[in-house]
């Protein structure tokens, strides 16, 4: 019987594919006549003998024994690794007379590879240059150049632990204490124990790696208890310099997740009270040495004397030593 449902011109559905992977099994398996399987899919002998050479074609594994050309096919060949569907060839032209010319595409990827900015920017930039292109014609590039924005690639994380017992997991983060009139900056790093809360702090005319090392060292000297985790955020200061310091004293160091601010609580709450009740509003007449007098002097009234409601109206001291 002819099946009336497959002469059509063109069709791309799947169902064509495995129509034509059928008549490939029925022509190799079953070992029908092209004239058979033509009059079956009603189809012409000369469309079935193409699908052969399509299906020949595709296939990666070996479709003959050469060494006994005379022993079936079937006990030497593992009819498993077979592709059977014959797929559809896309019906887009090659060519088209409005198509963009190669010096517009190559403009295009050229702009597009230096800061991956949006198509927007990048028709400006082209008209600029004396280079008239549609929106949606630098949008259609970069699809189909496949230029897309870069990922992130996140680092691998250690676990992070439940602060059970005092120094399991220590968050650390940096203020950034700004002068409003000509943007200088001191910045101060804040240390924080999440099962005490116990705190340090430490001024510095700058923003490094090394520093942000010393001040873990000096917090868990200040503390008296050994820190087995150090959590940061993803900033410039705790890289690789600073997790290699640690990591050679036996402490292990993970950063939070992007875009979970919930990450860091106890750390920009701690940083919070720092501003509001030690350091106030940036005031040109305070040096760093004055502001580390006043930030010692805060940290021992915030340990030893300051009441904290979230660890039931104990000090920091009283519950490093409960």
């Amino acid at each position: 019987t002819i099946r009336k449902d497959y002469l059509v011109a063109y069709y791309a559905g799947k169902d064509v594919e495995k129509a034509r992977g059928n008549a490939m099994r029925e022509l190799i398996l079953e070992r029908r006549s092209i004239a058979q399987v033509a009059r079956r899919y009603g189809k012409h002998r000369t469309t079935i003998w193409r699908w052969k050479k399509k299906w020949q074609a595709q296939q990666t594994v070996l479709l003959e024994n050469t060494g006994r050309p005379n022993r079936p096919l079937g006990k030497t060949f593992r009819w498993n690794s077979v592709k059977w569907d014959i797929k559809t060839r896309s019906s887009a032209p090659h060519t088209h007379p409005n198509a963009l010319d190669e010096e517009t595409v190559g403009a295009i990827m050229r702009i597009r590879k230096q800061k991956y900015e949006c198509a927007e920017i990048i028709q400006y930039k082209l008209h600029k240059e004396g280079i008239a292109v549609s929106l949606s014609s630098v949008k259609r590039t970069i699809r189909r150049q496949e230029l897309w924005r870069k990922k992130r690639k996140y680092r691998w994380n250690e676990k992070r632990p439940l602060p059970i017992a005092p120094g399991e997991l220590v968050q650390i983060d940096t203020v950034h204490y700004v002068n409003p009139l000509d943007r200088s900056k001191i910045y101060i790093y804040t240390v924080i124990d999440l099962y005490s809360r116990m705190a340090y702090a430490k001024a510095s005319a700058r923003l490094a790696q090394k520093d942000a090392a010393t001040t873990i060292f000096e917090a868990q000297a200040y503390m008296g208890i050994p820190f087995r985790m150090v959590q940061s955020d993803n900033g410039a200061e705790f890289q690789t310099h600073f997790q290699g310091r640690l990591h050679h004293s036996s402490i292990k160091t993970r950063h939070s997740r992007v875009r979970h601010p919930n990450d860091d609580a106890h750390i920009e709450r701690f940083n919070r009270t720092l501003r509001k009740e030690c350091i106030g509003a940036y005031n040109c007449n305070k040096d760093i040495s004055f502001i580390s007098r006043k930030l010692n002097r805060f940290i021992d009234y915030y340990n030893y004397d300051r009441i904290h409601l979230g660890i039931n109206l104990r000090t920091p001291y009283e519950m490093l030593h409960r």
